[in-house]
């Protein structure tokens, strides 16, 4: 996996300053022919270089923002090795060895607070393709699931986020 860059637009649409304190990427190797899904014990994750956000009420913050490192949640996630290079190797989950293919599923975990909510989290999959396609674009969302590329709410009437 290269560290590439990605894009975050997060609009506050609520009445209160949120901050957005985290950001973690993870890629998820799902079995095939299921949802796309954000598992806890499926992934490699990994700390990004997203600077903590304050966006007031009614503004809204683009950011970019890349993997900068590999992170642990639970003690049983694979772990990720980082190359000479600073690329990322994925380790294949159990149903993927000796697979031709494996399907992957991009999930973006953030954190955010405001004045009523000390500590809020939020895991959803932004994208799914096949680690055999250099393009990404090999994926049928009729048979292999869809992704929802509209907007999710964090909080409600706190904030919205759109990816790439």
């Amino acid at each position: 996996m290269h560290t590439e860059i990605g894009h975050v637009a997060i609009i506050n649409s609520g009445n209160r300053t949120a901050i957005v304190t985290r950001l973690i990427l993870a890629y998820m190797q799902p079995a095939p022919r299921r949802q796309p899904s954000c598992d806890y014990d499926t992934g490699s994750y990994f700390e990004t270089d997203f600077k903590p956000t304050v966006i007031k009420p009614g503004d809204a913050v683009v950011s970019n923002f890349k993997a900068t490192e590999p992170a642990k949640f639970i003690s049983t996630n694979p772990t990720v090795q980082v190359t000479d290079t600073k690329d990322f190797l994925l380790p294949l989950a159990e149903h993927n060895k000796g697979a031709k293919d494996v399907l992957l599923d991009i999930c973006l975990f953030i954190s955010l607070s405001t004045p009523s909510s000390d500590f809020h989290t939020r895991f959803f999959p932004i994208e799914r393709f096949h680690a055999s396609d250099p393009i990404g674009n090999y994926y049928d969302p009729d048979t292999e699931g869809s992704i929802n590329k509209l907007p999710v709410t964090l909080i409600k009437r706190t904030g919205i986020i759109l990816g790439d």
